[in-house]
């Protein structure tokens, strides 16, 4: 049996289903994109803003 590489992009875990390692294939399934979600900082929380009205 030929073991595969993982499809996603600088990975090099064994792939498991799908062509994605466990790992990527959870986050798939979980997130709906392989690579981590990156958290946006709230800026509105942080800065005043006077209402215009």
């Amino acid at each position: 049996m030929t073991s595969k590489q993982c499809a996603v992009v600088g990975c090099d875990r064994q792939a498991e289903s799908n062509g994605m390692c466990e790992m990527h294939f959870t986050r798939a399934l979980i997130y709906g994109q392989v690579r981590t979600p990156q958290h946006k900082t709230v800026l509105a929380a942080t800065t005043k803003v006077r209402c215009a009205i």
